[in-house]
């Protein structure tokens, strides 16, 4: 058994061992603040200081944040060499204040990595807020028609002012969620069910397993991944008529999140909660079995999450959240190859821009080569105990030239990235991720909140 510490149990020791040092102090009640009651999540209208009108979105709390104004004075303010965290935000809309720090790299360079950047670091507003709350967020996509929410109990079609066009409530708890452009695939604890672009059903069937997982590939074809990491069986459906397609045979310790190879018909999943860490590769055969290709060297050494992204479409490269490149399809990439040899997910240099402790939370790239990252330039690994916002940098790369061609700062109260997408109609991005604490959470913890936000770029 070559996975020889298993990473739930790390993890309880750590809490132990937490716990043993006095436990951990909780801040940010709802008593802290003041405020008018409201329902988590709505919005209403209020004047800023310029005279233009912003919103104020009511938090987890139930009590209405401070108004959401942009800072345009900073729009155009050259990056600085203080660390990204270091300004005072509001803790309730994230918005960076007059005293935000400037985006810097760690160890005291200028805003810019790799020297020939057009573009200065300035602050961003933040953006609009597409949906806040305390229902689980499973995922978010970016269509023609708008805007796409999954949370646990119901999807949410809204156009970029978040305005919500289609909502239909989910009759179980979601589970899953996977999206091409042309589809939304939806998995619960008993069905798989598509919709067309409005939301629309087209199919809905009996899963043979609850998906854990799901992604879409070519001939409308999603794959179903439940939970159990031991003997994990892939279940190929079609999406137009609900169809079971095939079945794999089983595999173990090849980890539970999925995601495409952009542009083929090839999907990698990643071992996120056992050691050592690996990215394994499959592929969707004619006969709609997910057949195991094979994984990265083991005992690779480099440092593997599931936070990684793509170098295009077809994607031949592999960036993991450290900016390692790693060829997906090398020489010996093959299922009848040595996991210690294998050509799989083979090392081919770095994309060059991070610096210092410096990781990526979230990665996309576009037609054109162009990686669109949030990076975390002050990693902190005990996270942030007040649960306050954080700035991060959110930047353009140039792939080719590995240079940083713009980068500004966002403030986000992040505990998790959910998804990070470029979009290509409304010029920015999307962001969706779990709010609260980037510590360890403890088993009964309420869920902290969730919120997705449109941010131009």
């Amino acid at each position: 058994m070559r996975k020889w510490l298993h990473g739930r149990a790390l993890s309880w020791l750590l809490i132990a061992s937490s716990a043993a040092c006095g436990g951990r102090s909780i801040a940010g009640s709802a008593e802290a603040f003041e405020g008018e009651r409201c329902v988590p999540g709505q919005q209403i209208a209020c004047a800023c200081g310029s005279g233009l009108q912003a919103t104020q979105v009511c938090t987890g709390q139930g009590i209405y944040g401070s108004c959401s104004c942009a800072d345009d004075d900073r729009s155009g303010s050259s990056p600085s060499a203080s660390a990204g965290r270091s300004g005072s935000v509001n803790p309730r809309t994230g918005a960076a204040g007059n005293g935000a720090g400037g985006a810097g790299h760690s160890g005291g360079s200028s805003g810019l990595s790799g020297g020939s950047a057009s573009a200065g670091a300035a602050t961003t507003g933040s953006g609009q807020i597409i949906s806040v709350g305390t229902d689980a967020l499973v995922d978010a996509f970016i269509g023609e028609a708008g805007i796409y929410v999954v949370l646990g109990n119901s999807i949410t079609l809204s156009d970029r002012s978040g305005n919500v066009l289609q909502r239909v409530d989910a009759p179980r708890e979601i589970s899953a969620a996977a999206f091409d452009g042309e589809h939304l695939a939806i998995a619960d604890q008993a069905k798989l069910t598509s919709y067309d672009l409005q939301l629309t059903q087209i199919s809905s069937t009996n899963t043979l397993e609850t998906c854990a997982s799901l992604v879409i590939l070519s001939q409308q074809r999603a794959v179903c991944g439940p939970a159990n990491d031991w003997d994990r069986v892939f279940y190929t459906y079609d999406l137009a008529s609900g169809a079971l397609l095939g079945s794999s045979r089983k595999y173990t310790y090849n980890g539970i999140p999925m995601r495409r190879v952009p542009g083929t018909d090839d999907f990698v999943t990643v071992t996120v909660d056992s050691s050592p860490s690996d990215f394994h590769l499959y592929r969707l055969l004619d006969s709609g079995e997910a057949s195991y290709i094979n994984e990265s060297p083991y005992h690779g050494d480099f440092r593997v999450t599931d936070i990684y992204g793509f170098d295009g479409s077809p994607a031949t490269h592999l960036i993991t959240d450290a900016g390692l490149m790693l060829r997906i399809y090398g020489d010996g990439c093959g299922e009848m190859a040595s996991s210690f040899s294998t050509g799989c997910f083979a090392k081919d240099g770095s994309i060059g821009t991070l610096s210092g402790d410096q990781l990526f939370l979230g990665l996309d790239t576009d037609a054109q080569s162009q990686v669109y990252a949030v990076v975390d330039a002050n990693p902190d690994p005990f996270g942030d105990p007040d649960e306050q916002p954080s700035n991060y940098l959110l930047e353009r790369i140039d792939l080719d030239s590995r240079t940083v061609t713009k980068q500004s700062t966002i403030s986000l109260q992040l505990s998790q990235m959910i998804a990070f997408r470029r979009d290509v109609t409304g010029g920015g991005v999307l962001v969706a991720f779990r709010k609260g604490s980037r510590s360890f959470s403890f088993p009964g913890d309420p869920y902290p909140g969730h919120e997705v936000r449109s941010i131009p770029f």
